[in-house]
């Protein structure tokens, strides 16, 4: 009786001891396995962002154009008399912040690692305002 409990135990803690093993490697696998998920989405999301901020450089430098040619053309409203020439000036100089703002817009969507459609959105609005302004500076 006594050699049986014996043999009983030593089969039973060599079943803890594989089972305890089996769990530990199995939870290895899953930290693994989840770390690698972390780190792929992360690189995932960095290529994305990184063709959106190429993008939105190109932007800002048509941005910086515009505030140039509209600044060019800044004396010759404030001297003329022509009304509706102050009226564009106006438009433009309103226009021009709305881009600015579109803009910002952007750059805060992409800092925030906000999802690729919204910062396509909100892109696509920042070249709109972007092209209204275009089209009031050069109505000046």
């Amino acid at each position: 009786m006594r050699k049986s409990r014996l043999s009983l135990f030593k089969s039973t803690s060599m079943v803890i001891s594989i089972l305890g093993i089996f769990m530990i490697v199995t939870t290895l696998v899953v930290v693994a396995y989840i770390g690698i998920c972390i780190i792929s989405d992360s690189i995932t999301s960095n290529i994305e962002h990184g063709g959106q901020s190429d993008k939105l450089s190109s932007l800002k430098s048509n941005y910086t154009t515009l505030t140039n040619i509209f600044n060019d053309k800044k004396e010759r409203s404030y001297t003329s008399s022509d009304g509706s020439l102050n009226t564009n000036y106006v438009s433009a100089a309103s226009s021009i912040n709305v881009a600015k703002s579109a803009l910002d817009n952007v750059d805060s969507a992409i800092y925030s690692n906000k999802p690729k459609s919204e910062v396509d959105e909100e892109m696509k609005n920042a070249e709109e305002k972007l092209n209204i302004a275009y089209d009031l500076v050069n109505k000046l």
